[in-house]
């Protein structure tokens, strides 16, 4: 594996010489990230993941309506056995413009256009108990269908990500969702999330079908309030049907919750504090701080909350590199615990030219 991804690395260096005054650019999205949250406790079992990912790849302009990108990604995380835990090619097409884009081929999932803080570093820019910040880290690398809008006042994110085939072993297994926000009027902005994982196919009955997922509305306010640069509140209200075996009704269980958000932003800074309110909310994927069901698989009974402040710091020590540093407070029920993090990422353009 690893002396494919080198090769691989080579080639993408190669001018190509098949087309003719089509514009093409060799860039690198790398992310390093280390994030301590090992203390275990009643719904949630600790970790510690320090590692990296990264993408070299080439955009290549077909026309101002269509590009095509071309490249490679490697994920590593620190103290594996293996060199590179994974090493996949990057082949994707997109339509329209940078404010209109649909995608075939691998997503775009590199980016955080809901901003900084550890909070908001989750796949798509989900809520945490639609999906837990780590798969940011881990699982990067997305394939299927993709359309993005990113206008000045409506954020668009739909995706299809086909992550394992239907077979003998092992059933088909796909997440989806939707995460739109849209800005009213002054400060009022309304938001909608949608996210679903999926085990199925009908070529082979290798397990249960089994769907997981959660959706709600959302209501925003953002914006300058006295010295603070931005202030923003987020209320979403959320429902839930996690159905672990289509053949099995009884074992499906609906619930609902609320979710605030609050936070406060100026220059390099960014504080926020979490709410949460939860009846029977359980989601495939959701940060198991958030859900009602003990890491022993045993349901919850009665109202879960949960509550989390964290602050984060963002550093420029370059213009194409960002680092991050975050801490943050959990309660947990009754129980207390803290949690912190370091992330770096890197956006870096390399070469230009014309093929």
């Amino acid at each position: 594996m690893k002396a494919a991804i080198i090769c691989a690395l080579a080639l993408l260096t190669l001018p190509l010489r098949c087309l003719a005054q089509v514009p093409a650019t060799l860039k690198l999205d790398a992310v390093f990230y280390g994030d301590n949250a090992e203390f275990f406790n009643r719904f949630r079992s600790g970790e510690t993941i320090l590692g990296w990912n990264g993408r070299l790849f080439w955009d290549i302009e077909l026309s101002d309506r269509a590009a095509l990108r071309l490249g490679v990604y490697a994920l590593e995380r620190i103290g594996s056995e293996s060199s590179f835990d994974r090493g996949l090619p990057i082949i994707s097409i997109a339509f329209g413009t940078p404010r209109h884009r649909f995608i075939l081929g691998t997503l775009e999932t590199g980016d955080r256009r809901q901003g900084v803080g550890p909070d908001r570093t989750t796949p798509h820019g989900l809520l945490p108990p639609l999906s837990v910040e780590s798969l940011w880290f881990t699982r990067a690398y997305e394939g299927g269908v993709q359309w993005r809008i990113d206008e000045s006042r409506l954020k668009h994110d739909l995706w299809f990500n086909y992550q394992k085939t239907n077979t003998a072993a092992h059933r088909e297994l796909f997440d989806a969702g939707i995460v739109d926000r849209l800005r009213v009027k002054g400060p009022l902005s309304v938001g909608a999330q949608f996210h679903i994982v999926h085990h199925g196919g009908q070529q082979y009955a290798s397990g249960p079908v089994a769907d997981s997922l959660a959706y709600g509305p959302g209501v925003i306010l953002e914006g300058p309030v006295a010295r603070v640069r931005t202030a923003s509140v987020e209320v979403y209200g959320l429902r839930a049907v996690d159905r672990p075996d289509r053949a099995v009704p009884a074992l499906t269980v609906r619930g609902t919750a609320l979710f605030v958000r609050l936070a406060a932003e100026t220059g390099p800074w960014r504080g926020h504090a979490s709410l949460w309110r939860g009846s029977d909310f359980n989601k495939e994927d959701g940060d198991r701080n958030y859900l009602s069901r003990y890491t022993d698989g045993t349901l919850y009974q009665g109202t879960r909350n949960y509550a989390e402040a964290g602050l984060a710091r963002v550093f420029t020590p370059a213009p194409s590199v960002e680092f991050e540093a975050s801490a943050r407070v959990h309660r947990i029920e009754s129980e207390f615990t803290y949690s912190y993090r370091l992330l770096a990422t890197i956006h870096l353009t390399i070469w230009r030219l014309t093929l």
